[in-house]
């Protein structure tokens, strides 16, 4: 209870500081530009080193339909957030649509493993996060940011973070970084392994995926910033 309380806290805290630069002029960020291609470089090369190996490994152990339930279950724990934060915007059909959505998958779907609420009810609405809530009130983005590990970001996205992980059922049931690092690490490593081909795919499946993670790979700083930015300013709008 403390430790949402205090991530609760540390949200609020960012948010007013997020509304402090709204309406404000750009400032020059060239040297934050620069420190956001060392830390793209350094992701670059733990792509490289880690992450991909790691995932290569679950892929080759966990087949393609445990990955999908997998993947269901990680989509079914983010179900508070999406409720919440489209309260919050007050879209109203969509909050009910997640909650009904939460409440089938985790009775008929045991848990999250087998997705009802969409196939079955058509219950379909896309996913909410703090973040997008402060842009709907008109909070500015912030500046691009790509940190350590956790990659690409910005200053209202580590508000929305902060806010989003309070939400989390695992912050309830397991108060601690451990378990929110682990499953943030687990949604990781299934995101990455569902884009491979399945064990025993031909080597020319295998070679349309390393082109097409290369070609991400070589993008340059700018392209990214551009995506990014322009993926989150959509995020609100839709």
């Amino acid at each position: 209870m403390m430790l949402r309380s205090a991530q609760l806290f540390a949200a609020l805290v960012l948010a007013l500081a997020l509304s402090s630069v709204v309406g404000a002029e750009e400032a020059d960020l060239t040297s934050l530009d620069r420190v956001n291609r060392q830390h793209m470089h350094l992701n670059d090369w733990l792509f490289v080193r880690v992450y991909d190996p790691v995932a290569r490994g679950y892929n080759s152990v966990v087949p393609k339909w445990g990955q999908r339930r997998i993947g269901s279950v990680i989509r079914n724990l983010s179900g508070p957030r999406d409720i919440v934060n489209s309260l919050l915007q007050r879209r109203w059909r969509r909050s009910a649509a997640h909650l009904a959505r939460l409440v089938a998958d985790s009775i008929f779907g045991i848990g999250g493993a087998f997705e009802w609420g969409g196939p079955v009810f058509d219950l379909h609405a896309p996913p909410e996060t703090f973040s997008e809530t402060l842009g709907v009130y008109g909070a500015a983005s912030g500046p691009f940011l790509i940190l350590p590990v956790l990659g690409e970001t910005s200053l209202r996205g580590l508000v929305g973070s902060a806010a989003d992980s309070a939400l989390h059922p695992l912050s309830w049931a397991a108060p601690g970084t451990a378990a929110s690092a682990g499953a943030r690490a687990l949604e990781g490593v299934d995101a990455l392994a569902a884009r491979m081909p399945p064990r025993g795919a031909s080597s020319r499946r295998w070679a349309s995926y390393l082109n097409m993670r290369q070609a991400a790979s070589i993008a340059p700083y700018s392209e990214r910033k551009e995506i990014f930015l322009a993926n989150q300013a959509w995020d609100v709008e839709r």
